[in-house]
């Protein structure tokens, strides 16, 4: 069945293209960057003139594997469009990857620099797509700074909704705060989800190993051995610091003739 819709479409093509000049365009290989070589079969297209209702009858021939199926298995020899949706998605390629893809590309010693750039200003174009307008850009950068900044746990869930908007960020959070109580809800007291800060009062008779806690009184500092404050909150070292370096700039000054003309 296949084969038959291949001749019938290599048959369409060779009557409305009549003796326009073949396009060499080397076939696609599994091991290939699929949407690195959808781009560059556009861009031969646009080069070439071809009008865009052929662009299929163009493409299927040089599709191997998964995406031929995924091509011939639509019927359409018209709706391009349609057709690249169906491949980019039966390799998982969206938002998100296209947005991982241009984060970790990172330069190395053996590639060349201007050929790095070219590279990492396509794979930020894939992801923000630019032609579809600003509003678009800046809801995409906003989502992904809004993502970087939840709890682990939530990140990963809202990044699987695939949000494309700020606002629908929050409406994901609020959803995955309803489901989860992770988050404290409005006019309910905050929970405490690590030890217990209430220390259990000593009652008469009862043994214990805890020791009472002293008042600042009775607290004696290691540093400089004086009561009333702990080694954390000590002056001590701040104060002779300032000592020593009065002291110094005194020995300098001292040490030091100056001139007057």
């Amino acid at each position: 069945m296949q084969e038959q819709h291949m001749q019938q479409m290599k048959g369409v093509l060779a009557e409305r293209e009549g003796n326009s000049p073949h396009l060499k365009i080397s076939p696609y290989q599994e091991t290939e960057d699929i949407q690195d070589f959808i781009e560059a079969f556009e861009g031969i297209m646009k080069i070439q003139g071809v009008n865009r209702t052929n662009w299929i009858l163009r493409l299927t021939p040089l599709l191997s594997g998964k995406a031929r199926t995924v091509c011939t298995d639509l019927g359409t020899t018209t709706d391009y469009d349609g057709v690249k949706k169906a491949i980019l998605e039966h390799y998982n390629i969206n938002t998100e990857r296209c947005r991982r893809k241009f984060r970790s590309h990172v330069w190395t010693r053996d590639q060349d620099p201007t050929d790095w750039i070219a590279r990492g200003v396509k794979l930020v174009k894939r992801w923000l797509v630019p032609e579809n307008g600003m509003e678009q850009v800046v809801n995409k950068i906003a989502v992904e700074q809004l993502l970087y900044g939840l709890p682990q746990e939530m990140r990963i869930w809202v990044t699987s909704q695939n949000p494309e908007t700020p606002e629908k960020v929050g409406e994901l959070i609020e959803s995955y705060d309803t489901a989860h109580s992770c988050l404290p809800q409005r006019n309910r007291p905050k929970q405490d989800h690590g030890r217990s800060k209430e220390f259990p009062r000593k009652t008469e008779g009862s043994t214990g190993n805890k020791k009472e806690r002293k008042s600042p009184s009775e607290i004696t500092c290691y540093k400089c051995n004086r009561k009333g404050h702990i080694a954390r909150n000590c002056t001590e070292k701040t104060l002779r610091a300032k000592e020593n370096a009065e002291e110094v700039i005194c020995w300098f000054l001292s040490s030091v003739e100056f001139r007057v003309d």
